[in-house]
């Protein structure tokens, strides 16, 4: 059971525009015989180009019902609840596994537990900074947060085993029933190639100028909501421009606000100062916009371990990030900086663009920490947390 929103083609394939496809839910295959993905999906006869297949050998998928934002969670919540349970009950000896926080992980859980069914559980983001104002924009959802929180706790808590994406926040947070039955096994692997280009980073670096005039900044994320902080990063760019610093944003990713995201630079007068790329699905092109980047940056609201932050580390930028969830997990205490703080996100970039050695260290030190998620190092731990629960399922 996941969050994302699914495509069915009339052909019966499933195709997903995110990170949740084929290769995704492969990694389920070294312990399971077979993967069943219950999400919600749309019936459609147009899929677009950028969309990635889903279903495929030992992969099916079973849809539930569509519904978007509050409206259609309050019309198509007991809907939702009899499908999830129906699917359920036509797999009566498969392991269920939810990845919270989310209503639908919610639904899914009600559902297991109606059909005395155990679940697993992977934690993948903080349900309190989930459903922020700020991060998700429904001031009604925020309002209801106490009472949403406890029960994504309630979720964690009664699930026969929880991964946790971070080393320590989210166990803090919420807490598995006994610390033996939680697993750090994150989703962020990252090849080794990566660290390739890291030491390349680091070369170009040190023959750099000391100082930078004009330094390239780079961001990326869906903006399906607000959580990424896009807006921040723009306030930011207009406070180092005026500052007489030439700053430039790259800002890589699709979705329903990115049209107010351009309308909302070309408000500020960023001119092409903020450039978007809009939804990239050619990676190598990505990849090639972040090598060229002097420094990364993420002004999030809310996250899980972000697998942007990793790539960008691995390839030895020195970066920004907000101190929530994970990131200072990742990060120096030195290049974080609060959540809705564009003043902050601009003192950190000119701190990196005036000084090689502050840039330098950065990158040496965030290439040493993204070492910890090669992807090998982390196949090992998920495969750790897959065979207990073979092992607690069979029992």
């Amino acid at each position: 059971m996941t969050e994302q929103h699914f495509l069915c083609a009339y052909s019966g394939e499933t195709f997903v525009v995110g990170s949740e496809d084929h290769a995704f839910f492969s990694r389920y295959l070294s312990a399971f015989e077979h993967v069943i993905v219950l999400s919600r999906a749309v019936r459609t006869g147009e899929i677009p180009p950028n969309a990635k297949a889903v279903t495929g050998p030992r992969i099916s998928f079973a849809p539930l019902t569509d519904f978007r934002g509050v409206r259609g969670t309050l019309e198509s919540a007991g809907r939702t609840f009899i499908e999830a349970r129906q699917a359920m009950a036509r797999q009566p000896h498969a392991l269920i596994m939810l990845r919270p926080p989310g209503i639908t992980s919610l639904i899914a859980s009600f559902a297991a537990r109606s059909l005395k069914r155990a679940y697993a559980a992977e934690l993948v983001t903080d349900p309190e900074e989930n459903i922020g104002y700020r991060a998700f924009g429904s001031r009604f959802v925020h309002a209801l947060s106490g009472p949403i929180v406890a029960l994504e706790a309630g979720l964690v808590r009664n699930a026969m085993a929880v991964s946790y994406v971070t080393e320590r926040h989210l166990q803090a947070r919420y807490p598995a029933r006994r610390p033996d039955l939680e697993f750090f096994a994150p989703d962020g692997d990252l090849e080794p190639s990566l660290f390739d280009e890291g030491e390349a980073t680091l070369q170009r670096i040190e023959d750099g100028p000391s100082e930078l005039n004009a330094p390239r900044l780079f961001l990326t994320g869906r903006m399906d909501r607000p959580f990424k902080g896009v807006d921040i990063a723009l306030h930011s760019l207009k406070e180092l421009r005026a500052s007489g610093l030439d700053a430039e944003l790259t800002i890589a990713g699709g979705g329903a606000l990115l049209g107010e995201y351009r309308a909302l630079a070309a408000q500020l007068g960023l001119g092409r100062s903020a450039r978007f790329l809009g939804e990239e699905s050619d990676r190598a092109r990505l990849m090639h916009e972040l090598r060229c980047a002097d420094v990364f940056i993420l002004p999030t609201r809310r996250e899980g371990l972000p697998r942007a932050l990793l790539e960008a580390m691995a390839v030895g930028l020195p970066a920004v990030a907000t101190r929530v969830a994970g990131i200072p997990e990742l990060l120096h205490p030195d290049d974080l900086i609060e959540p809705e703080d564009a003043h902050a996100l601009a003192l950190k970039v000119r701190e990196f663009s005036v000084s090689r050695q502050r840039r330098l260290e950065a990158s040496r030190r965030n290439l040493r920490r993204a070492r910890d998620f090669e992807a090998s190092k982390l196949r090992a731990l998920r495969e750790a947390f897959y065979a207990h629960l073979v092992r607690e399922f069979e029992q």
